[in-house]
């Protein structure tokens, strides 16, 4: 990787330009827009990070070109600048990981959001411009995932850019003792957002894959158990409570499918369901701690 060594490495809270000018290129975000998890697996994070991104990808549709460059570095440092200059570093609460669109990170800018938050913003803007690249998720000395960025593989050329607004300056990236990729798909997923308040007052959301798609069948039995008891909790949770989608899916029409899905899910007829979900495999936990 073609990098440097910084004279002084900053990291965590800093003071941020007033970026006022640039409200007009974002919309203005819902109360209720926040996706929050309690200590997720680190693939159902990233997956839930993408599926953010695609969810509101015209967030950023006004402010990307703003920050494209005559070159991919110059995109890329242009991106990380904006960001780390006009977003302000806060750690999420301990256990608890909130997942903000990028208009509520903007919105949020004053009192700061975590690296997960960064990131998702700063691939959305990625997206809009066509631009590969993956969430890096890295650990330092611990069993656990500890934080999270973006990189930009480099045209022509080994390496990546490295776009952590958590940390200055462009292109740092501290050495980690591992990490894990996960590449962005730039053609776009379909996403459903059920959203709603939980009990102690926190944002909850569940995401997931649109429930139109192929067919069943290469599950494993306990897999398919699973994913049977998530579709009756999110039915039930529909039907308690329709205004849960009522702001990006008809409730009554999705209610149906989820009953047909449900009612013939142990017979033959289970592959013509009209869903499409995928399980990933266990990964070690994700945990926040300041990188």
């Amino acid at each position: 990787m073609e990098t440097y060594q910084p004279v002084n490495v900053v990291s965590g809270r800093r003071s941020i330009q007033d970026g006022r000018r640039y409200n007009g290129y974002f919309p203005l975000p819902e109360e209720r827009d926040r996706v929050i998890i309690k200590d997720g697996e680190v693939t159902d994070t990233v997956q839930l990070m993408e599926k953010v991104v695609w969810k509101y990808i015209n967030d950023t549709k006004q402010i990307a070109p703003v920050l494209q460059g005559s070159n991919l570095r110059d995109t890329c440092h242009n991106i990380w600048e904006f960001v780390y200059h006009h977003i302000q570093y806060r750690l999420d609460q301990q256990g608890l990981e909130q997942l903000r669109r990028p208009a509520r990170s903007w919105a949020e800018r004053d009192q700061g959001v975590d690296c997960d938050c960064m990131s998702i913003f700063i691939s959305s803007i990625l997206c809009n411009l066509q631009i590969p690249h993956s969430f890096r998720i890295t650990r330092y000395s611990s069993d656990t995932w500890q934080h999270v960025y973006v990189i930009v593989p480099k045209e022509n050329t080994p390496g990546h850019w490295v776009l952590d607004a958590v940390v200055s300056p462009f292109n740092y990236e501290k050495p980690y003792s591992d990490q894990m990729d996960y590449t962005v798909n730039l053609q776009g997923i379909n996403v459903a957002v059920l959203s709603g308040v939980s009990g102690d007052d926190h944002f909850d959301a569940v995401m997931a894959t649109s429930l139109t798609g192929p067919a069943l069948g290469m599950e494993t039995e306990t897999e398919l158990n699973q994913l049977y008891h998530n579709i009756v909790a999110t039915r039930n949770a529909i039907a308690q409570n329709p205004g849960l989608v009522a702001t990006v899916d008809d409730p009554q029409g999705l209610l149906k499918m989820l009953d047909y899905a449900i009612q013939y899910w142990h017979t033959d007829k289970r592959d013509e369901a009209p869903l499409n979900a995928q399980n990933e495999s266990s990964q070690p936990r994700y945990h926040r701690r300041r990188p």
